[in-house]
This record gives C-alpha cells, sequence and structure tokens, in this order.
C-alpha cells in the first residue's frame, strides 16, 4: 500500500476528538508532522495517541519537506486563506475543515490558487459522508421520490460543551456563530437540490451573554421550483434531521434512528418503509479514506468548486440579508 504523507496543521479540539482518533487507526496515512504554535499541544497530542510525528510550531517547515503529500488544515477559519495559498503554491494537497474561508473573496482566491498550482482541495463536509445522508443523495438521483418539492433540515448542537481551545467559535472576526460554524446543512442542501437562486433569513443571539448568532433560519429557493427551509442554532439540544420531499413521497432521516423513514404516496396510515443507510465505517474515516484516494489520483474531491462557492454566497447573503425589513408583520 502506498501511503499518503500528511501533516497535520492546529492541534486543537477537532484534531483531538475527531481526525487524530481516526487517523490513528489508518494505514493509508504517514502522520510526519504535528503543527501548532503551542507546542504543548502538539506534544501532548503526540504523547496522546503514541505518535512518532514531528511536532513543530512553523508551517514553512513542512512545507518545504518534499516527502510530504498533503495537509490536514484544522485551524480557525481566520487563517485559512494564508495558509492554503502557502500550501497550494508549495504543490500540497489540501484537505480543509469547513468553514473554508471568512468570505466569498477569500472562498474565490482558494479556488484560483489551486487550480492554478493543480492541487486539490476537499472541504470537510463530513455529514456527505454520513450514509444516511449519502443514501438520500443516491435515491433523489434514482428519483425514488419522484420530482423533487422541497426539503426540511434541523440541525442543533449544544456547542457550550464544546472543548475549544482558541475558543474562535464565539469570536465572529476569527469566524465563530452558529450559522457560520454550522455549515453542513446549508452543504447538504447545495448536494441535494443543485443551483441555488434566492434567499430569505433570519438570524439571531438568544443567549444574551453570546457576541455572535446563535440560531438561524433559512428559505432557499433552488432552480426546478424546489424550496427548502432550515433551521441551525447553538443551544443545550443535540438535534439533526432532514426531510426530503417529492411528488412520489417523502423521506426522513432523524439522528436517534439509523433506518431512513420513506413514505410513499397514497400509502395511508401505515407505517413508513424502513431503509438501511449507506455503509459507513463513520464519516471522519470515510472522508479521511476519499482524501486519501484524492492525492494518489484514484477518486476526484467530492466537494467541487462550484458547491464550495455556492456555500460560500449562502452564508454570505444570509448575513447579509437577516435585516427585518422584508417581513410582513400581521399586527395584533
Amino acid at each position: 500500500m502506498i501511503k499518503t504523507n500528511i501533516s497535520l496543521i492546529g492541534c486543537g479540539a477537532v484534531a483531538e476528538y475527531y481526525h487524530l482518533p481516526v487517523l490513528q487507526r489508518m494505514p493509508e496515512f504517514n502522520i510526519k508532522y504535528l503543527v501548532d504554535l503551542d507546542q504543548n499541544r502538539s506534544t501532548y497530542l503526540k504523547k496522546l495517541y503514541r505518535l512518532e510525528s514531528e511536532t513543530v510550531d512553523d508551517l514553512d517547515i513542512v512545507l518545504k519537506d518534499d516527502q510530504i503529500d498533503a495537509v490536514l488544515l484544522l485551524t480557525p477559519p481566520k487563517l485559512h486563506k494564508d495558509q492554503i495559498v502557502k500550501a497550494a503554491k508549495a504543490g500540497k494537497h489540501i484537505f480543509c475543515e469547513k468553514p473554508l474561508a471568512m468570505d466569498n473573496e477569500e472562498t474565490k482566491e482558494i479556488l484560483q490558487v489551486c487550480k492554478q498550482e493543480n492541487v486539490n482541495l476537499l472541504v470537510g463536509y463530513q455529514m456527505r459522508f454520513d450514509g444516511k445522508y449519502s443514501k438520500i443523495k443516491e435515491l433523489i438521483s434514482k428519483k425514488l421520490f419522484g420530482e423533487i418539492i422541497g426539503g426540511h433540515g434541523l440541525h442543533f448542537a449544544n456547542a457550550f460543551e464544546w472543548p475549544s481551545i482558541t475558543k474562535f467559535q464565539t469570536d465572529r472576526s476569527q469566524g465563530g456563530g452558529a450559522l457560520f460554524e454550522m455549515m453542513h446543512f446549508v452543504d447538504l442542501t447545495t448536494w441535494f437540490f443543485g443551483k441555488a437562486i434566492s434567499l430569505q433569513s433570519q438570524i439571531s443571539t438568544r443567549n444574551k451573554k453570546s457576541q455572535v448568532d446563535d440560531s438561524a433560519y433559512l428559505s432557499i429557493n433552488f432552480e426546478n421550483d424546489i424550496h427548502v427551509s432550515l433551521h441551525i442554532g447553538w443551544n443545550k439540544l443535540t438535534v439533526n434531521s432532514f426531510t426530503v420531499f417529492g411528488t412520489e413521497g417523502y423521506v426522513r432521516a432523524l439522528s436517534d434512528t439509523k433506518k431512513l423513514h420513506f413514505h410513499a404516496k397514497d400509502l395511508l396510515a401505515q407505517p413508513p418503509i424502513l431503509i438501511r443507510p449507506n455503509h459507513s465505517i463513520s464519516p471522519f474515516h470515510d472522508e479521511l479514506l476519499h482524501f486519501h484516494n484524492i492525492v494518489q489520483g484514484k477518486e476526484k474531491p467530492i466537494t467541487t468548486a462550484n458547491e464550495i462557492l455556492q456555500n460560500s454566497v449562502i452564508i454570505e447573503k444570509s448575513y447579509e440579508q437577516q435585516s427585518e425589513s422584508n417581513l410582513i408583520h400581521l399586527g395584533e
């Protein structure tokens, strides 16, 4: 087996709790470097996962190493653009956790430099590798639901318990905020339904002690008369569910059940048809295996440039459009 030599950039919570527990069990990868400005963190993770990686505090050291095939950027969003530009110009393939960039202009610059330097970019939209959602994508393609009418997504997370090291999630200037940080369901709508053409949004901060948004509602219109609503929030709940409606029935993916619930049309007062999701060791494992295959030239990135840019546009326009000026007030 040809291994992919990687450097992990950023040794915060997402590295500790999501990526390294998976990477250490994947023979496809050799983690040559752990990079963090705080070498106490990189040393701690090296010992915790019994790695043989070098610990350094300078990205340039990694980029000068001809043995490194790719970098995994697990740093705050504010740092992504400059790090990606450096890595791309050094000829390294790039996995970058979401959010990819701070705004559309940064996103466009990232996509352009990766294209110019002929390096692959994979954005960490790991819900595409969740067996429930990949099955829904497959069934949409097979037109099991007929013509798609729309969908609804609900994504709440207890972010207050997340053991962030840098706390950037609570600082908008660093890339914080519920909608910005929890853009997985925005990505699912792009993946499921194609080109978005318009949207409305309401974004608020329910926790008055917070400096960033913790609640968002989006209504997105797609081509082919498809309409989707999303509720996204940080609170003491942990819920994710997605429903897709079509002319032949609808399907629901729920966070607390393993199987999809399909309700076919004309079946009144009948239990749902249970559909087994696609096999997945874990979304993070399958995502990283996909990245290995990309680097080895076996696969193309599941996240396309157009999809990446559309996600960025939806998020940026949602924040811009969040005023109540377009709402119809019903009075008392």
